[in-house]
């Protein structure tokens, strides 16, 4: 019987006589570090694919800001000589109600 790696290496007493354990079999941590390289090597191979095949559209964008915003007003100035609105938040119970 051949040595080497066996994925599925079953618990029967002829194969452990012909295996010889500490020589081919890959130990957990190298297969979790070829594995984990395998992943970010497909990760930086999607970014590659992005940046090569991908061209952004570049365009325009605008947002108008109101002045009152940028100084800091909560209400818009009032021009002179108009009156104050008499706006509340609850409404005034009328006297025919």
């Amino acid at each position: 019987m051949p040595t080497g790696w066996k994925p599925f290496y079953g618990n029967l007493a002829h194969e452990k006589a012909d295996l010889d354990v500490t020589r081919t079999l890959m130990p957990t941590l190298f297969r979790l570090l070829i594995t984990i390289l395998f992943l970010a090597g497909l990760v930086y191979a999607g970014m590659f694919a992005l940046v090569s095949f991908v061209e952004p559209n570049p365009k325009d964008v605008t947002q108008r800001i109101p002045t009152r915003e940028l100084l800091g007003e909560t209400a818009p100035a009032r021009p002179a000589g108009m009156p104050t609105p008499n706006v509340t938040s609850t409404p005034e119970a009328t006297p025919g109600q």
